[in-house]
């Protein structure tokens, strides 16, 4: 063959494994979920997607930012035995196929995550759309209700509830759990997963504490004190302000959390673990509401930190109480001895010992400012 020829023929063969974008789609032809939720139903499971209106996201003119709120998204809702069958519901009665790479939320309603998610889950772990930095989370009453909220602050609602997640977080007032730890989690036999519990209002959402699960299931409610307290001890979150008796007066101090820091240590008693938590927290004060502490005496540093440091044992070894009654590792201790002190988890069944482990929790309060007052 004439070299010249056979140039063409290999540049003809190149051109034809060079398809193009053959099956490329456009933003407008995809129904982008950004927002999914999951409730019971007669017929099994209800689930709810929230997707933007792009002609009512973006504006058309150039001058104004389009709408927000409801009127920039839309609701779908589909019921079945299955998510997959809730979800052909849902695509019936959309014009496009449902998009799942642009999701940021999954809520679970309460009853959802009672009755168990492992069928949930199961789906979402074989979804390849599906992004695993994402933010699941425990609804007070419906997760459908949950997407029909309409906060003011942002365009699209949802992401409301995204920036608020993601601040709480970054300031150590929530738990850090993306799909991805919550999987994680519930493969780890060491690990039980936690998720932020949060409560909807026709106009605003709030967290309001942490759902303990055992495995897939809900098996307990924590409130926002004890919340931060477990928090501490499980993942070295600052947590939010706390509330300290002035010893003897009426009245508190309110300390503002500044740094964490805790240290496990496990002593091999027999089969039964003697476990101390030391939790060092430096803070500062941030207001004082009693009439007889003077912030500018001499050794009132010491005396705060004391004062601080027994109210807040006290806390934490009620809430240890609470949660061994339930037989449910939700600090993730066992996760701890199982990194640690491979000898001795191989040697117990952890969940049979947890219940009845010794389990103390020190702190270490340490105030570094108290703040100024004008004279």
């Amino acid at each position: 063959m004439h070299p010249l020829q056979r140039s063409l023929s290999i540049i003809l063969l190149i051109s034809l494994l060079v398809t193009g974008c053959w099956d490329a789609r456009e933003i407008e032809e995809r129904a982008s979920v950004i927002a999914l939720g999951v409730d019971d139903h007669p017929n099994g499971i209800e689930v709810s997607v929230q997707m933007p209106i792009p002609i009512k996201v973006v504006s058309s003119g150039g001058g104004g930012g389009g709408e927000s709120g409801q009127n920039a998204v839309q609701l779908f809702s589909g019921q079945g035995k299955t998510m997959s069958d809730a979800l052909e519901d849902i695509e019936n009665q959309s014009n496009q196929r449902l998009f799942f790479g642009h999701a940021r939320v999954i809520i679970l309603s309460e009853s959802v995550v009672r009755k168990g998610i492992g069928e949930f889950l199961d789906f979402l772990r074989r979804e390849p759309e599906i992004r695993r930095r994402q933010w699941p989370m425990v609804v007070k009453g419906t997760a459908k209700d949950a997407l029909k909220t309409s906060p003011k602050l942002t365009q699209i609602p949802m992401e409301y509830l995204v920036d608020m997640v993601e601040a709480g977080v970054r300031f150590g007032h929530f738990a850090d759990v993306s799909l991805g730890d919550l999987f994680t989690d519930i493969s780890n036999p060491a690990k039980e997963p936690i998720l932020n519990y949060m409560e909807v209002k026709p106009y605003k959402i709030q967290w309001v504490g942490l759902a303990l699960l055992k495995g897939d299931r809900l098996v307990k409610v924590l409130k926002r004190k004890e919340s931060e307290n477990l928090l501490r001890i499980r993942d070295e979150m600052v947590g939010e302000t706390w509330d300290v008796p002035c010893g003897g007066d009426q009245g508190h101090l309110v300390i503002f959390p500044t740094k964490m820091k805790r240290e496990i240590k496990v002593k091999q008693h027999k089969d039964v673990p003697k476990i101390n938590i030391h939790l060092t927290l430096e803070g500062s004060v941030s207001e004082k509401i009693c009439e007889k502490v003077e912030l500018d005496h001499p050794g009132i540093y010491s005396k705060i930190n004391r004062l601080a440091s027994i109210f807040m044992e006290k806390r934490a070894q009620q809430l240890i109480q609470d949660i061994q009654k339930t037989g449910v590792d939700s600090f993730s201790i066992g996760n701890h001895i199982r990194a640690h002190h491979p000898d001795l988890w191989k040697r117990i069944d952890w969940k049979k010992v947890f219940p009845k482990a010794d389990i103390r929790v020190i702190y270490h309060v340490n105030i570094r400012r108290i703040g100024l007052k004008a004279k």
